[in-house]
């Protein structure tokens, strides 16, 4: 059905039919004539069963999904990981109104180039997206060749080795172009790499910190609330190289004394994983379960500051209160060039140099890597800080 309305000094054609794009068309004409007509001979054609070309590849590309759409069906029905899902759900945002028949290698490159030189992201917040990205494309497309269609190459597995690095050319570029402010012109960035290791004494001063003495040269200590909580917290987390939510967010029942083991379900990954008890922190591990487990059972929280949800924006706040408390704690205890993070690299390094019965490194890098959580070789390397007299206490 035709109809034709005014719009200011111009008419407005609509005509409805199961067989356009979106079930309508519409279009502006100068005159109401000149609308009449058009919208008498489409429904001429469509009576007949027939589309314009014009409109047939406008339908053709209504019917190709957008990455948005993927991107929802993706995460409502795979198990990504929640880097995977926080990556994707911000590239929905970004680019998901892209046709899945517009991703092609120029598109692939042109993306990656706008990464460097529009939102100046270092290398590394590049290959995170790139690769959410490509897993997400690579089930579309398995998808796409099991329903029968012709199987493409994914564009995104394509890219040169090093195609996040910033080049000279683009160097050049960031260089030459200033902010709208008028601020300093933008530098490429790099990839960060910590080789930050603690040291027996700065251990000492972080526990006493936290303990709550008073360094010599201060009027007072350094009181932080659940202070207790928060020393226990670290000895967990550089002693088994935990990330902080997935050490903050331990239950009662997560603790299992028997086999001695810490079970990790909720990690950044999305796979669980055991890591073993040191003696050490047995002791303490074994009473936080038990008080636990007595107040709320096996699901109730070991530590005070999670309640217990999945609410991302509660997690958030609780992972950034906890990042400044030991920031406060490590510039008190004189290491301000330390990280939260930076325990997981110490505690990897540990279980590296762990020593057997004979003196030798009890474990293999790859039961180092089961016990961290790290699935890829390349990854697990950048935690790994040996000191050169870790490696002369080896070889005598």
């Amino acid at each position: 059905m035709a109809t034709v309305r005014a719009r200011g000094s111009k008419f407005e054609l609509r005509v409805k039919s199961k067989m356009l794009p979106r079930g309508i068309f519409t279009a502006t004409f100068e005159t109401e004539v000149a609308a009449r007509n058009y919208g008498e001979q489409l429904e001429a054609l469509l009576s007949q069963g027939l589309v314009p070309q014009d409109l047939m590849a406008e339908r053709s590309r209504a019917s190709v999904p957008t990455l948005g759409k993927l991107i929802r069906e993706y995460l409502n029905t795979q198990p990504a990981s929640n880097l995977d899902a926080e990556v994707l759900e911000l590239l929905f945002s970004q680019i998901g109104g892209v046709r899945s028949s517009d991703i092609s290698y120029p598109w692939a490159e042109t993306w990656v180039r706008a990464l460097k030189l529009q939102h100046n992201l270092a290398p590394g917040t590049i290959r995170k997206r790139v690769g959410a990205l490509a897993r997400l494309l690579d089930w579309w497309l398995k998808r796409t060749a099991e329903a029968g269609g012709q199987p493409l190459a994914n564009p995104l597995r394509l890219l040169p080795k090093n195609y996040s690095t910033y080049n000279d050319h683009e160097r050049k570029q960031l260089a030459a172009t200033e902010d709208k402010e008028g601020e300093k012109a933008k530098k490429a960035k790099e990839d960060v790499q910590r080789d930050r290791r603690l040291t027996p004494q700065e251990e000492v001063r972080i526990v006493a910190a936290l303990k709550g003495e008073k360094r010599e040269d201060r009027e007072r200590a350094l009181l932080l609330p659940d202070g207790e909580a928060l020393l226990e917290l670290f000895l967990l987390i550089v002693n088994t190289g935990l990330r902080l939510r997935e050490a903050y967010r331990l239950r009662a029942g997560d603790i299992n004394l028997e086999h001695k083991v810490v079970h990790v379900e909720r990690s950044k990954t999305g796979v669980g994983r055991d890591v073993p008890i040191i003696r050490s922190l047995y002791p303490m591990l074994e009473r936080r379960a038990r008080e636990a487990a007595s107040a709320g059972g096996v699901s109730a929280p070991i530590f005070p500051w999670w309640d217990g949800s999945d609410d991302k924006q509660e997690l958030k706040q609780v992972t950034s209160y906890l990042s400044r408390a030991f920031s406060r704690a490590f510039e008190y205890a004189q290491c301000a060039d330390l990280t939260e993070h930076d325990l997981r690299h110490e505690a990897t390094c540990r279980w590296i140099l762990l020593p057997d019965k004979t003196g030798s490194w009890l474990f293999r890098t790859e039961e180092v890597m089961r016990i961290t959580g790290h699935k890829d070789p390349r990854t697990f390397m950048r935690y790994v800080s040996l000191r050169g007299s870790d490696l002369a206490a080896k070889l005598w």
